[in-house]
């Protein structure tokens, strides 16, 4: 467990281990990459991403919940997942310069790190 550079607001410790893909990396490189954590706090009904945005971080949620969508032709919203504490997305794109493949928006006030 990472004891140095703990992030002071996150409750366990640095985020990132909450996300399986930083799982194999070694306590230097887990370093690295905590040192590289902002945080941000969004209001009920923010929009955390918007589809096709570029996006070169992982979001994980550290308190609140959070609505994936898209609207069709029509504007109907089509709901795809709701993310709550320990949740995160955006790991696709940390390795391919992709587009967010729907909107975020915040359910609740939410905390989160990237």
């Amino acid at each position: 467990m990472i004891t140095e550079n703990k992030c002071s607001n996150c409750h366990e410790g640095p985020c990132i281990y909450k996300v399986p893909i930083f799982s194999s990396l070694n306590h230097e490189e887990l370093m690295s990459i905590a040192r590289l954590i902002k945080h941000k706090v969004y209001k009920k009904g923010e929009i955390i991403i918007h589809e096709g945005e570029k996006s070169n971080s992982v979001i994980i949620i550290r308190d609140g919940s959070a609505k994936a969508c898209r609207y069709n032709a029509d504007g109907k919203e089509q709901i795809l997942y709701i993310f709550s504490e320990g949740d995160f997305f955006g790991e696709q794109n940390l390795f391919n310069e992709r587009r967010a493949t729907y909107t975020v928006i915040a359910l609740t006030e939410v905390r989160v790190c990237t």
